[in-house]
């Protein structure tokens, strides 16, 4: 019986760290187009909680040559957001470059996503193809 009871209270206390998606293929990219300012392709990542409170979220291995990331980020380093207690927070994810030798091959990576509040981390793989299509 006592053990029953720690289970659901520790269970009821905690959350997961929700990212959606966790796969971002932004398929092939024109880089001869000007860049919208979300960068390319822009997505939104959805970041959701179990928690009744607002939680830190850190962003790790961002690819800041080829990504942007759009939110209400701290300065800091991992860059954090702070994801509000029972709604949906959002980051904007977009292409913003690539490396030379890429042109017309896939290019991809990922980044993870953290809360230290959880001690939970979600990767979020991505790639896309840049392009050089004459106009």
């Amino acid at each position: 019986m006592i053990r029953a009871f720690a289970f659901l209270a520790i269970a009821a206390c905690g959350g997961d760290l929700i990212v959606e998606p966790t796969t971002l293929d932004f398929g092939e990219l024109d880089f001869n187009q000007t860049i919208p300012d979300a960068g390319y392709q822009a997505t939104q990542l959805q970041i959701s909680h179990g928690l009744d409170r607002d939680i830190p979220v850190e962003i790790y291995r961002l690819d800041n040559d080829r990504l942007s990331l759009g939110a209400q980020l701290t300065e800091s380093d991992p860059p954090t957001v702070n994801a509000l207690a029972g709604v949906l927070s959002v980051i904007t994810i977009g292409v913003i470059g690539y490396e030379p030798g890429e042109v017309d091959s896939t290019v991809s990576g990922s980044i993870s996503v953290y809360s230290p509040d959880l001690n939970d981390t979600v990767d979020v793989e991505w790639s896309y193809i840049p392009t050089r299509e004459s106009n």
